[in-house]
This record gives structure tokens, sequence and C-alpha cells, in this order.
């Protein structure tokens, strides 16, 4: 399925994008003030906010779909969709965010936009409104939220103080030969 390729391609940019201003950290040398309270704070804003930007993204994208496949129909292009289109885009956006046991019937108090609304959904079946593209559009929320919580958590991880140690030495065991001065 190439939507879903796609769409977990894309969900992986966007969380590394998500993840590039925390190297900021990482370059100026603020990262040794910090502490794990606060490298656990900063990756979990940053992989929250990773998630609401990727969940709206998508969501708007196929709310975008969804009004040009209405509009592509014969029995929808007319004047009154072409003067509304905007507030159609933004309802139907408004409705895909929502979760189907939630949705409100109309988010507009226009009733013309709710009726052509309904129409571009009607029209645009393939996009799919129920369940099964709710929580796809979730799960590409998660996805960016996912890779820059993992990002964000290496980048911002300490970096040894003055480079003496060896990789695999914790510094605070002595080994054999130091472990006491009348070892023969």
């Amino acid at each position: 399925m190439p939507n879903l390729a796609w769409g977990i391609f894309i969900s992986v940019l966007l969380g590394v994008a998500m993840a590039a201003p925390s190297i900021l950290f990482r370059i100026t040398g603020r990262q040794e003030e910090n502490s794990a309270a606060t490298r656990r704070r900063m990756t979990a804003i940053y992989g929250v906010l990773s998630f609401v930007v990727g969940f709206a993204v998508f969501a708007r994208v196929s709310a975008r779909t969804s009004l040009a496949m209405g509009l592509a129909g014969e029995a929808l292009a007319g004047e009154a969709l072409q003067a509304h289109q905007e507030a159609i885009d933004f309802e139907l956006w408004y409705r895909m965010m929502t979760p189907p046991f939630l949705r409100p019937a109309c988010y507009s108090s226009e009733p013309t936009v709710c009726a052509l609304s309904d129409d571009v959904i009607a029209a645009s079946a393939g996009v799919g409104w129920g369940w099964g593209a709710y929580c796809r559009l979730f799960g590409f929320g998660v996805i960016p939220g996912l890779v820059t919580t993992g990002l964000v958590w290496l980048i911002t991880r300490p970096r040894p103080s003055d480079g003496s140690e060896k990789p695999g030495e914790s510094g605070g065991e002595k080994s054999d030969d130091q472990a006491s001065p009348t070892a023969i």
C-alpha cells in the first residue's frame, strides 16, 4: 500500500525535523548544565509537540484530499461550494481530527457549510471517515512523536567529562592491580 509507506516515510522525516532544534543544546555546550530531570522534560515536550504537529498535518492533508475529491465530482461543482471552500476545508479538518464518537453534526454555524461538507464527505468515500481512518491518522502522529523522543534523548545524553576514561570503564571500580596495595 503506497499511501501507508509514504505516510510512514513522511512521519519519520517529520520526527527528525522536529528533533533538530535539540541539536542546539549539544552545539552550544549548554547540555552539561542540564540535569536528568531537565533532559526527561525536554524529551517529553519535544515528543508531545511532534505528535500534535504530525497528527494535525496528516489530518489537514486528509481533509484537503477529501475536498479535492469532492470538488472533482460533477454534482458538487457549483458556486456555493466555491464560495464556501475555505470554511468547508476547516470544517472537514476539524471533523477529521475529532474521534468518530465525539464528532458533532457540524462545527460551523452556517447550515450551507454543514450541508456542503456532508456532500463532500459522501463524494469522497475513498478517504475514510470512520475509526480506521482516525486510527491511521493517530498512528501517523505517534510515529514522529516516537522518532523525535528517541532522537532528542540521544542528542541530549551526557558527554564524557574529560575524555580520559576508556569505553567500558565505569570509573568507580578498581582493577585487580589497583585493588589493594599488598597484592602480589
